[in-house]
């Protein structure tokens, strides 16, 4: 099974608390960083977020009610998010 957690944030983004923290480079001329992923200071393009949270039992509950009840159907659509956030 491949990681459950990204796809549930897609169909319930709430699930997690995100921040956008800086622009990535790949260095691709360096010669002491050649391939890495650099963090770029004042980047014109805010292209990363990093996940700060997750809301952890709304995402177990919202899992095992597919998981368990695949096979049956009865998929419940209505998981609402917890008030607490659990941080990582």
């Amino acid at each position: 099974m491949h990681d459950p957690l990204p796809a549930a944030v897609l169909i319930q983004p709430r699930l997690i608390t995100r921040q956008v923290v800086t622009g990535i480079h790949i260095e691709v001329q360096g010669t002491h960083t050649l391939g890495m992923t650099v963090p770029v200071r004042n980047a014109k393009h805010q292209n990363v977020q990093v996940v700060l949270g997750v809301d952890i039992p709304t995402f177990q509950h919202m899992f095992f009610d597919r998981v368990v009840n695949a096979h049956s159907g009865s998929v419940r659509e209505d998981v609402s998010p917890t008030a607490q956030t659990l941080s990582t």
